[in-house]
């Protein structure tokens, strides 16, 4: 799901001049005191706050990669994982292996997103586009004081492209296969000079779909099992409507922004922030893997329980009975208050955020109607944010702050499915409402020349309230079915302490040597789908870390070699774990449970070189060795038989499951990414630059379980780019092709296999190319 890129508010750790950020043509890292990791991008990088293995991406290398929103970053970022198998608009994020694979719109997750310094807490408001931005990074690893609310993985940061005191502006347009067409831009406009300036900045895109629906014009009526749609569904359901598309999987959002920045005195700055979008392309449509087997045909060309059967093996090309759009609308504001006081700088940040969603999701994937859900959610965010900070002149920097954070989250949503005995409908509705404060208190001091100490230490306080309602029906008379309905209710608090410890050798000037711990905290969390709130409910409890790592962050050959490593080791606890509980008689059980331990270890080595002038070589990679310690669970399935449940429609029963030594799901061992760039000059006539991007992950699994079936083995992933330049730099066009090679490759999938002998698989996009002219004044 592509958004707004929500710049909610002024990072007050990203105010620095612009000639930093911008790449000079006499020397690679002009005005950059600290490498932060080398990027797979340009040599202009965004600078940390403490040492921490990141990896960042000014707005020339986003351009170049065809990064357009937050989940192309998974495909250039060594030990990134992003999911959005369940919906376009709704993420589950990995950093080096942790995460929460729950797709919710409760879901509480392991890596937080801060736009503009103001952390989106809501999955749906996440995956925002990235236009008129200055840059981005990864900050991998628990966070325990400086970002500290539910980073046990690490953190996304996006800095949008603030006004200034002269006008400029920067417009791109794009057209692609698919009609892909794209125009973005930004304008600059000084309205009283070293008083009032503003920004306005947008995005627009529209793309046809890229998979076929064979449902569209199928002449297959009331065939059983065929390759391509049947036309007659099970009883009680309707036949398969007509009119449908004949592709699926289309795009079309926008989204604005408008930055007013006030200097009304000299040591004090606003910044207002507003922001708005909305999307309405397809609904995703996945694929429907049938593992019933069928006679001499292998089980991925199988049938599902309802007798269809999907065995053209093409992950582009489906039968979809339920096309629909998925509607997102954002809206957020903020105010940033920057005040210098001499000795210190005082910082405020207030911010809002909304989003609203709806979709109908043909689950199921195939014309069977097995399941299909209509979900409803909302979310409404405040926060408060206050620094004060100081930079002594004896070595010594302090930072004290305070944030206070509320969010409500509210659902109504139906489950839907065939009236053949498999399941019964059901309706749900959740609130959930929580609280969050915390202060904080981080310090840093040149003991030597060489030796600086640095530690944090965070005070936090959480509340959620959590109220579920639900109720099942038939889906012939659409009387509600007793005993009904189920309620739940319940509440819980938490007072965490968490913190960083560094330790910062420095025998070169352009050499650091860091050793670092982190203890990080991630909040307790309600299970937003439970079908029965009276058993699901309970809430899981919060997991927390120990984080050890050792760090090297360097420039050699008067800045023309970069090169950065970071090996770790974290022993975490009550780590939490999303369960899609697979059952036969019944709709799957999203579960939430708490693995008892588990043990991640790796590191990543980057480097960026520039061996000659106008050549550019970056490459990066990690691995990473991440398993369940102690995994014994108790999980709960819902039967629907009278015999089994003493009398009673239905009722939950009990399994008992061991998983302990699998490995984390989306974790693989290694990945990898690697571009080069070189800039030829062709006389008069401006500079060709052409660039290739390649990337490579190993063997990864989807959810707990270690099932080869939930998996996706190795994969390449090669972009190319040719861009010609006019001399002054005003003009550029580009060419472009991603995924070069066509490669079909899993993003996700989901075990159906019990309820509807299928696995729906989300695929990642094909190969994609087009033209991107971009003009800048």
């Amino acid at each position: 799901m592509l958004v707004p890129a929500g710049a909610s508010a002024l990072d007050e750790e990203n105010q620095r001049d612009e000639s930093t950020r911008s790449r000079s043509s006499t020397d690679p890292w002009a005005g950059v005191e600290v490498m932060e990791v080398v990027g797979a991008g340009t040599a202009a990088l965004l600078t940390a706050e403490i040492q921490t293995s990141a990896i960042a991406f000014d707005a020339d290398a986003l351009a170049a990669l065809r990064v357009t929103d937050v989940r192309d970053l998974a495909t250039v970022t060594p030990n990134l994982e992003i999911k959005t198998g369940a919906g376009a608009s709704n993420a589950t994020i990995f950093i080096r292996g942790i995460g929460l694979n729950d797709f919710n719109a409760n879901a509480s997750s392991s890596v937080a997103i801060f736009n503009d310094g103001v952390n989106v807490n809501s999955p749906a408001g996440q995956l925002f586009q990235l236009f008129d931005v200055e840059g981005s990074d990864v900050l991998r690893g628990p966070q325990g004081t400086l970002y500290g609310r539910n980073v046990t993985a690490g953190a996304i940061r996006v800095f949008s492209k603030k006004p200034g005191d002269e006008t400029d502006a920067r417009f791109a347009f794009t057209y692609g296969n698919y009609n892909n067409v794209e125009a973005d831009g930004g304008l600059t406009i000084p309205i009283v000079p070293d008083l009032l300036s503003v920004r306005f900045s947008g995005k627009f895109r529209m793309r046809d779909g890229i998979t076929k629906n064979r449902c569209a014009d199928s002449p297959n009526v009331g065939r059983a099992i065929d390759g391509d749609c049947f036309r007659t569904r099970t009883p009680f359901v309707g036949a398969i409507p007509d009119n449908l598309p004949k592709w699926v999987n289309e795009i079309d959002n926008w989204g604005g922004r408008v930055l007013v920045r006030l200097t009304p005195i000299e040591p004090l700055e606003f910044m207002l922030n507003v922001h708005g979008g909305r999307s309405e392309g397809d609904a995703r449509q996945n694929q429907a893997r049938g593992t019933q087997g069928f006679s001499g045909v292998p089980p991925r060309y199988g049938v599902t329980i309802p007798a269809y059967s999907d065995r053209d093996d093409d992950p582009y090309a489906g039968a979809y009975d339920i096309v629909a759009n998925e509607y997102l609308e954002l809206f957020g504001t903020s105010l940033t208050s920057r005040l210098d006081l001499g000795w210190a700088t005082l910082t405020s940040i207030t911010a809002y955020e909304q989003n609203d969603r709806a979709f109908l999701d043909n689950t199921d994937a195939a014309p069977i109607l097995a399941l299909v859900v209509d979900l409803k959610d909302g979310a409404r965010q405040w926060s408060q944010d206050l620094r004060l900070e100081s930079s002594l002149d004896n070595g010594f920097e302090w930072k004290l702050g305070a944030l206070f954070m509320t969010e409500k989250v509210f659902g109504n949503n139906r489950f839907l499915s065939a009236g053949n005995g498999l399941a019964q409908p059901t309706r749900q509705r959740l609130k959930q409402q929580f609280y969050h404060g915390a202060i904080f208190g981080f310090a840093s001091y040149e003991l030597t020349e060489t030796l600086k100490v640095e530690g944090g230490i965070r005070f936090g306080w959480e509340r959620k309230d959590f109220k579920n309602r639900s109720w099942r029906y038939s889906s012939r008379t659409g009387d509600r079915i007793p005993p009904q309905p189920f309620s739940g209710k319940e509440e819980a608090e938490w007072s965490p302490v968490t913190g960083d410890a560094i330790l910062t050798w420095s025998p070169l000037e352009d050499l650091d040597v860091y050793l670092k711990y982190a203890r990080g905290w991630k909040t307790g969390h309600f299970n937003g789908g439970a079908a029965r709130p009276d058993v699901l409910i309970d809430p899981v409890q919060p997991e927390h870390v120990n984080g050890f790592e050792l760090g090297l962050r360097s420039q050699w050959l008067d800045g023309r070699l970069g090169l950065n490593a970071a090996l770790y080791y974290y022993d975490y606890k009550n780590y939490q774990v999303f369960a899609l509980q697979n059952q036969p008689d019944g709709l799957p059980l999203p579960q939430l449970l708490n693995a008892q331990d588990v043990e991640s270890r790796g590191f990543e080595v980057e480097l960026q070189t520039e061996p000659w002038d106008g050549v550019r070589w970056n490459a990066a990679l990690g691995w990473v060795e991440a398993k369940f310690g102690t995994f014994t669970s108790t999980t709960f399935r819902l039967a629907q038989s009278r015999t089994l449940c003493g009398g009673l429609a239905f009722c939950s029963l009990p399994n008992n499951d061991d998983f302990t030594g699998n490995r984390l799901p989306a974790a693989p061992a290694f990945s990898f990414s690697t571009n080069i760039e070189a800039d030829i000059p062709i006389g008069r006539l401006g500079v060709l630059t052409p660039r290739l991007d390649a990337s490579y992950k190993t063997k990864l699994f989807f959810d707990h379980q270690g099932d080869d079936a939930l998996s996706q083995g190795p994969f390449w992933l090669l972009h190319a780019r040719l861009a010609y330049t006019v001399p002054d730099g005003r003009v550029s066009l580009a060419l472009w092709v991603k995924n070069v090679t066509d490669e079909a490759y899993l993003l996700q999938a989901f075990d159906l296999r019990l309820l509807a002998g299928t696995i729906i698989d989300t695929y990642g996009e094909p190969r994609t190319f087009g033209a991107t002219m971009t003009l800048n004044y």
